[in-house]
């Protein structure tokens, strides 16, 4: 799981850094494997497998809107890349007015 130091951060600010980015990239894959989000689940009995999300999603129920929803789709992104997550080609409506990508856990 990859923090990208674009503030040239050192020394145990760095450190302390890259642990919340591993913590989030952790939470959202534990989200995504249980399926937590009520809401989501009462719309769809779906296997956990196909079980779609969006990082708006993660950052209105998961993260209860208290990080930036750019650090949500920094792990998003990061775990596409080590291919634990994998882009499903359909989008929602996202919270923006926006188009946004849905992901899956990736097969094992």
């Amino acid at each position: 799981m990859t923090y990208f130091n674009t503030t040239q951060e050192t020394g145990k600010t760095l450190k302390a850094y890259r642990g919340k980015a591993k913590t989030q990239d952790n939470q959202i894959l534990i989200y995504i494997k249980t399926c937590t989000d009520a809401t989501e689940l009462v719309k769809t009995f779906r296997d956990k497998e196909d079980y779609t999300t969006t990082s708006s999603t993660l950052w209105k129920f998961l993260f209860d809107k208290e990080i930036p929803i750019t650090s949500i789709r920094r792990s998003v992104s990061n775990l596409v890349k080590d291919g634990r997550l994998i882009y499903t080609g359909t989008y929602r409506m996202g919270m923006f007015g926006r188009r946004e990508r849905e992901f899956k856990l990736a097969k094992k």
